[in-house]
């Protein structure tokens, strides 16, 4: 990866995580957490990788930020400044719960033994 494409990923994670909390209304027990964002080769599309909290309401925050994509990307091409910005997409990051999983998993072994 160049440095180009890194510095693009952080601007583009830190204007996103401001967009979500300023953008979109979510009950007030709702964590949405911009993991990572994932650039392609020709800097035309950002794949956005968001973790949420609580786990149960994820589908529901999904909606709603699948729902609001147009804002979000509009709001974004106006704070990023680029010739072109990068066109969002987002996927739920479930690194964490699976690294929980494997946790229990080497754990159950461990005390099995």
């Amino acid at each position: 990866m160049n440095n180009k494409h890194e510095k693009v990923e952080a601007a583009l994670k830190e204007a996103l995580t401001k967009i979500m909390h300023d953008e979109l209304d979510f009950e007030s027990d709702v964590f949405v957490t911009v993991v990572g964002v994932t650039l392609s080769n020709t800097l035309e599309h950002a794949m956005v990788r968001i973790s949420i909290f609580p786990e149960q309401d994820t589908k529901k925050v999904f909606e709603i930020i699948t729902s609001n994509i147009y804002t979000i990307q509009k709001v974004l091409n106006s704070e990023v400044h680029m010739r072109k910005v990068p066109k969002i997409a987002f996927k739920i990051d479930t690194s964490e719960q699976h690294a929980e999983r494997i946790e229990r998993l080497l754990e159950s072994v461990v005390t099995s033994e």
